[in-house]
């Protein structure tokens, strides 16, 4: 329903016309190897913790939820050793795709080839580590750009948001603190380097580029996803 809106909400002109582009990138070798290390061990706990625990099945849309009540409530020592490195290793394979080399050199290659200069771009991450090689990155290439995230002074983000606000800035970087928090309707365009596979998170940050601006014909939205382990991650409607 939240996307059906946004598509409500630009067919009744409240937000400009927009473009949502998907551009996919491989792991490298050393991360994909890694990868899939990972995985042959998360298969190996999760049949482990499904034969202790009847009635659990791996494909539950509520799978980690589940995990988390049996945390609380079982006393196997084994199974609660289990899932602990389960859940663990889910984080650490998650981290190899938001992470990816590839995905950071997709963020310039965007801006060499594709993005507009001529309208100021938001730019979201999941983790902190992330986002600042984005912004490193971006600082070297010879751009104005702020950096917004959790670990940051609060008076240091609050005074990166002042200069974005102001146009001192072409470029924000930011992780989830923002999500729902700034309104720069001159934004023309997004790049998501990571995110959650939430339709809400992304409907959230796409609705930090969909506000109506004088001279803002068209919003770009740019989605970075790892080929292959990412490409169901927009195919909701």
């Amino acid at each position: 329903s939240a996307a059906s809106d946004v598509y409500k909400r630009q067919e009744d002109q409240i937000i400009p016309p927009f473009k949502l582009i998907r551009l996919y990138v491989p792991l490298t070798l050393e991360e994909k190897m890694y990868y899939e290390e990972i995985s042959r061990t998360l298969k190996r706990l999760m049949l482990h913790i499904i034969n202790r625990t009847p009635g659990l099945k791996e494909e539950s849309t509520e799978f980690f939820k589940k995990l988390s009540e049996i945390k609380k409530n079982s006393s196997d020592k084994a199974l609660l050793n289990a899932i602990e490195k389960f859940t663990a290793l889910s984080i650490k394979r998650k981290e190899i795709i938001h992470n990816s080399t590839k995905k950071i050199l997709a963020v310039k290659w965007l801006i060499d080839n594709l993005l507009r200069k001529d309208q100021r771009t938001l730019i979201f991450h999941e983790r902190t580590e992330g986002a600042d090689k984005i912004y490193s990155l971006i600082k070297e290439m010879g751009y104005k750009v702020g950096i917004y995230h959790s670990n940051l002074d609060p008076i240091f983000r609050r005074n990166e948001l002042k200069k974005y606000r102001l146009n001192e800035y072409q470029f924000l970087v930011t992780c989830r603190a923002l999500d729902e928090g700034l309104d720069v309707p001159s934004t023309g365009n997004g790049i998501i380097v990571a995110s959650t596979a939430s339709t809400r998170q992304r409907i959230q940050r796409i609705g930090r580029i969909l506000r109506k601006s004088a001279g803002k014909e068209t919003s770009m939205i740019y989605s970075i996803l790892i080929e292959k382990l990412e490409e169901d991650l927009l195919n909701q409607k």
